[in-house]
């Protein structure tokens, strides 16, 4: 049993009924009194229209239908009856309990039938629960009617539910929504442009999604020239989307430069990506010389990017310096990393000092090392003049140190003079008298005095002295000779030995002794004649003659030179008496103490470390012996 309160009383109206009540006892029964609904759609048995249906198959026959309503009257509703049933309830009938309204009038549905129906396009009411349309006018569909029908559809004519149709001439579609390919328009009887891909257009205005080669616009209707076109023209420019290789332009008609690489360029504005060598600028347009480049030049400015070795500059045209190692220089500005040896200078262009041995700094050109006697940072000095020259060996090292001093010199560049009290040359390392000082000096310079009384002196001694003057004797000369002592005849002074004070040359008459202190007595004096007094004076004569004689060649043997060796080097003879000079003389082999020092490679100035040593009156060059 189905429930309704709405029009019409038909099966569209059993079909929208509210389901209330099913008989589930699979019992045919020959009264049912249904006092209340068991489907949970519907919890009243209030309606309008009530529909029973059999089960399907089986006859329905209906002997008689009783139909009981509420208690209160019609238009009222409550438990006192005292509420009035909603305004739009068709006849003012509601639920007695509830008020609900049992259907609307036109043009509303709801329990209460306030909210409104969209009865415009329905034939009818709509339905009192949805506000759906029962029916729809010719030309629409939908619920709620509200859809037109497509102008396709014969006599305007569609499905209520989902707007499908029969279709009228050049439509297709479910709903003949859609013209027929080739065909555009409202009504579907325009032909669409040969210019579309599969002749298919819009159905509104003819405009093709897609043109055919050699066609664009929005309907395809104009030719464009793709011959060299890679595809088909722009469809709304009927320019070309891209060129083949070679060409470039809106519609590809210009030729790329040949400096472009593979003949390539690029469409809008004919630069190329890349040049072929020989070739620069955006367009590739402008030749450069590579002849020297290593690879080709730079696409921007023309410039090499490397160059072959030997080669520098923008454009590779200059050559490396020969003194660059391997010939090879920075393309910049031709300077070498490493130069060839004997080379030096930024761009290796100068050559080392003659004298330097293998090869010498790069930034100033200072020797690794040197030729044998040149010293100074090139090299290019000579020995110092205090230097012992050694003939085929080497005289002095890098630094300008002798290997020999001459005599007189001292110090690592024999540049210091030995004091002149020596006697004879000083220690090569730190002036040192070594052998010995001249009469009357003493210390380990020979700058100090022996004492007063003596002539020589110990050098280690001042008052340790080895010869006394006249008169004087002792270990420092500090005792007198006896005045008893025999006089030399042209001197006042007495002479004795210096170590014991004898006298040397006799007593003075009426003296004896070694010392000459005692008297000869009388019978002594008396006993010895003159005749042997004679004698004994001569032979004592002759034997202080042969020891002056003795005395006088061991001095001299000390004081002689040492005899030169066989085909030695002409040396030099220094004189250490200081109120002596001997006039020099000089020739081209001896001029030691004159060099000057040459400076082949330094603007002419000499080392200032070797200078010219200035002439000590001391030790002057004498001349070959």
């Amino acid at each position: 049993m189905k429930l309704s309160n709405t029009d019409p009383c038909n099966r569209a109206g059993l079909t929208s009924a509210t389901s209330c009540y099913t008989d589930t006892s699979q019992q045919n029964h020959a009264v049912y009194n249904i006092t209340e609904c068991n489907q949970t759609s519907s919890t009243s048995l209030s309606g309008r229209f009530v529909f029973i249906q059999s089960r399907p198959n089986q006859p329905l026959t209906l002997c008689e239908v009783q139909v009981f309503k509420g208690g209160c009257p019609d238009g009222n509703y409550g438990e006192d009856c005292e509420n009035q049933c909603y305004i739009n309830c068709k006849d003012r009938l509601c639920n007695s309990t509830t008020g609900n309204c049992i259907t609307c009038i036109q043009g509303y549905y709801g329990t209460t039938c306030q909210q409104r129906c969209t009865v415009t396009n329905c034939i009818g009411n709509c339905n009192i629960n949805t506000g759906e349309c029962f029916e729809c006018k010719p030309g629409f569909y939908g619920t709620t009617c509200q859809y037109r029908c497509s102008n396709g559809c014969t006599n305007n004519n569609c499905n209520k539910d989902n707007g499908t149709c029969t279709c009228k001439s050049g439509f297709t579609g479910d709903k003949c929504e859609n013209c027929q390919q080739g065909k555009y328009g409202d009504d579907c009887q325009q032909n669409c442009s040969t210019g579309c891909v599969d002749h298919t257009c819009s159905k509104s205005d003819g405009t093709c999604p897609v043109c055919t080669s050699g066609w664009f616009d929005v309907r395809c209707n104009s030719s464009c020239d793709i011959t060299n076109c890679v595809g088909n023209c722009n469809k709304t420019t009927g320019q070309c989307n891209s060129c083949n290789n070679g060409w470039y332009g809106k519609n590809c008609q210009q030729g790329c430069s040949e400096g472009c690489l593979n003949n390539n360029c690029s469409k809008s504005d004919a630069t190329c990506p890349v040049c072929t060598a020989g070739w620069f600028d955006v367009r590739c347009n402008s030749s450069c010389d590579i002849t020297n480049c290593l690879g080709n030049c730079n696409q921007s400015t023309g410039q090499c990017r490397a160059c072959y070795p030997g080669w520098y500059g923008q454009n590779c045209k200059s050559q490396c310096n020969e003194g660059c190692l391997y010939n090879t220089c920075i393309k910049l500005d031709g300077s070498c990393s490493v130069c060839t040896a004997g080379w030096y200078g930024t761009n290796c262009a100068s050559k080392c000092s003659s004298n330097c041995i293998r090869a010498c700094d790069k930034p100033n050109g200072t020797c690794t090392d040197c030729r044998p006697n040149t010293v100074g940072p090139y090299c290019n000095s000579t020995c110092g003049s205090g230097c012992q020259p050694i003939p085929g060996n080497i005289t002095c090292n890098r630094n300008g140190r002798c290997t020999s001093c001459i005599m007189g010199r001292y110090g690592d560049r024999c540049d210091n003079n030995c004091n002149i009290t020596c006697n004879g040359g000083c220690d090569r390392y730190n002036g040192t008298c070594i052998n010995g000082c001249i009469k009357g000096k003493s210390g380990q310079y020979c700058d100090k005095n022996c004492n007063n009384n003596c002539i020589h002196c110990k050098q280690d001694d001042n008052n340790s002295c080895t010869e006394c003057k006249n008169g004087r004797w002792g270990t420092s000369c500090n005792e007198s000779c006896s005045f008893n002592c025999n006089t030399p005849d042209d001197s006042a002074i007495s002479l004795c030995d210096q170590m014991t004070g004898s006298c040397s040359d006799g007593c003075q008459t009426g003296k004896t002794g070694s010392d000459c202190s005692q008297d000869k007595p009388e019978k002594s004096r008396s006993s010895i004649s003159p005749v042997v007094d004679g004698i004994i004076g001569a032979l004592f004569g002759i034997a202080v003659t042969v020891l002056i004689g003795i005395i006088g060649f061991c001095y001299y043997i000390k004081r002689r030179p040492p005899p030169k060796p066989a085909r030695e080097t002409p040396g030099y003879r220094y004189n250490n008496r200081p109120d002596t000079y001997v006039s020099p003389v000089v020739t081209e082999e001896n001029t030691y103490d004159t060099l000057e020092q040459a400076s082949n490679d330094h603007g002419g100035v000499a080392d200032p470390y070797y200078k010219t040593l200035e002439h000590v009156s001391a030790y002057v060059n004498i001349g070959r012996e």
